[in-house]
């Protein structure tokens, strides 16, 4: 094995154990060793992706993109860095790009479900979804299935099963439910915020009260069934609490 493939399965090794910068070192050597392949330069997008940082593994995709050329798993991973960064109209004609090269696309159709959603467009929403989980189920869970009225009951047994101090706690802070984040809220963070997330705490800067905002559909899709789900009602409440104000 040659010192490039030495590197690459290192590389490959590194990011499995979740050593994202480990991973984009030895990808980055890799590289320099052979500028012309793309496989170092998957590794290093890959592990930018894992570390949060969709705008340089954007870079390193727009790299492989020149030296592949309508990759379905390049184009695939630069729609999902897209929606990341919430330039959600670039990601959706990306995506679908995508899935004209290659309609076995797991991620593409995945993400075209995420996006899909936040259009209101249930039906084409969950026809991506469900093929993006028969592709990949692994990968791809489908949401737990559950009403408003349903979620709004496990929010209040989640609280309920909060230490004692951190219910006294929450006398000064409001708790409320959105389907989905909001753009403008995403994008007033730079970078922005992923459209995924859990919740988001904030703190009125007159009052230092504080209110926690839970998505329902970001929690529905994390939870395996309604038990894990009332679990990360809890700890996406709890995280947000102990968060700096923003």
């Amino acid at each position: 094995m040659d010192e490039y493939q030495q590197l690459l399965k290192q590389a490959s090794q590194a990011l499995a154990e979740g050593s994202w910068k480990t991973a984009i070192a030895l990808a980055t050597e890799a590289t320099k060793l052979r500028p012309d392949l793309v496989q170092a330069l998957l590794l290093h997008a890959g592990a930018l992706m894992d570390g949060g940082m969709f705008t340089d593994a954007l870079e390193i995709f727009d790299r492989a993109e020149e030296i592949n050329p309508d990759d379905p798993t390049i184009v695939t991973n630069r729609g999902i860095c897209m929606f990341e960064l919430c330039r959600f109209d670039s990601a959706e004609g990306i995506l679908e790009f995508a899935l004209e090269l290659d309609n076995r696309m797991a991620g593409a159709h995945h993400y075209l479900g995420l996006l899909m959603e936040r259009k209101g467009d249930w039906l084409d929403a969950n026809k991506h979804l469900a093929r993006a989980h028969k592709l990949d189920p692994e990968t791809f869970s489908l949401p737990v299935p559950i009403d408003d009225e349903e979620f709004s009951s496990l929010v209040e047994s989640s609280m309920m099963k909060l230490p004692t101090t951190t219910i006294r706690d929450l006398d000064k802070v409001t708790i409320d439910i959105q389907l989905l984040p909001d753009e403008q809220k995403l994008t007033s963070y730079e970078p922005p915020l992923s459209p995924q997330i859990l919740g988001l705490g904030m703190t009125d800067v007159d009052t230092k009260l504080k209110s926690i905002v839970l998505y329902q559909r970001n929690l529905q899709r994390i939870a395996t069934d309604k038990a894990d789900m009332e679990k990360q009602i809890r700890m996406t409440i709890l995280y947000e609490l102990r968060a700096q104000p923003d």
